[in-house]
Parts: C-alpha cells; sequence; structure tokens
C-alpha cells in the first residue's frame, strides 16, 4: 500500500482492516508504507504467519519494492503514477478525493483507460470491497500480466529527458 511521500491515512486504516479480513492469506504479503508521520501508529500490523504484513514510514528504494510487488493499491499522485507504470505494476487507486481540482482522478482515470489499473472511489469504500477487489486481482494472474504490460506500454519513464531535449531545442532557436 502506497500513499505517497506523507503517506495516506485512510488507506492505511482500511488497509488495517484489510489484513484482519485477509489474515488466514498465508501466499500474501503486505507492505504498507505510511508515511513517517503515521508508522508508530501502525505498527502493530507488522506479523509474520499466515499473512504477513511489513510496515515503513518511508521506502528509500521504491523502483526495489516495487519490482517484487504483484498488485499495488495507493494514491494516483503523478510521481505513485509514473512509478507504478515505469515499473509495470498493476493497481488499485483510490484518488485523493481532496486533491487540487481533482487532479488524481484525472490521473487515475488516465491510466484505468490504458489497462494498468482499478479506480475506486474512497467515498464509501470498506474494506470488504478493497479486500475483495484485491482478490479478485491476485486470484487471476492472467489479469494482472494484463494490466503489467498495459502499465508498461503507457509508461514513459524517459519523460524527463524528453522535456528537457524539447527546451533545449527551443533555446537553440535563432532570436532567442
Amino acid at each position: 500500500m502506497l500513499g505517497g511521500s506523507l503517506g495516506a491515512l485512510r488507506l492505511d486504516e482500511l488497509t488495517r482492516e484489510v489484513a484482519a479480513i485477509l489474515a488466514d492469506r498465508g501466499d500474501l504479503q503486505i507492505l504498507v508504507s505510511t508515511g513517517p508521520a503515521h508508522e508508530p501508529a501502525f505498527r502493530d500490523l507488522v506479523r509474520d504467519e499466515p499473512l504477513r504484513v511489513r510496515v515503513l514510514g518511508s521506502i528509500e528504494r521504491i523502483e526495489l519494492a516495487l519490482a517484487v510487488g504483484d498488485l499495488a493499491l495507493a494514491r494516483a499522485g503523478v510521481g505513485t503514477i509514473s512509478e507504478l507504470t515505469a515499473c509495470g505494476v498493476p493497481s488499485i487507486l483510490v484518488p485523493y478525493p481532496y486533491a487540487t481540482e481533482h487532479h488524481q482522478d484525472a490521473n487515475a482515470r488516465e491510466v484505468e483507460r490504458a489497462g494498468a489499473a482499478d479506480v475506486v472511489d474512497e467515498a464509501g469504500l470498506t474494506a470488504e470491497t478493497l479486500a475483495t477487489r484485491i482478490m479478485e486481482r491476485m486470484d487471476h494472474e492472467a489479469a494482472r500480466r494484463a494490466m503489467s504490460d498495459a502499465a508498461l506500454a503507457w509508461s514513459r519513464p524517459d519523460a524527463a529527458a524528453r522535456v528537457a531535449d524539447l527546451v533545449a531545442g527551443v533555446a537553440r532557436r535563432p532570436g532567442r
């Protein structure tokens, strides 16, 4: 579960309940990135069996965590979307409902249209609904593989370099 650099308290709370629902699933692991301020409040989630749960305040090498992930539950900020798609991780996105001009919803819907994510609105979201969504994806490897392929196809990991080249090209124009 990824809540961005500051965490996502509501998603952390839902993950606590989801972990209780999925507690007997020894075939799953959950990594919760709470944001540094919320980590102490969720340390009690840590367990080893049958469901394995780890809690971190932040993840410095997110690409390493995503490399071993089969599915992400996350907010839909541009950084998170970029990381998930560049690493080809299928996702369930829960856009932050109070984001300026609902930009996270727009981000999430774009990735959903590409086939790389499911989007769930936070309003009325329950742990039972979320656990069901997670298990629908986890129990269907072919669907996750298709989402992963779609994420990689949609991703633009070279976007910063492309923008820099564009700016440099404009700056080199005569009369600038």
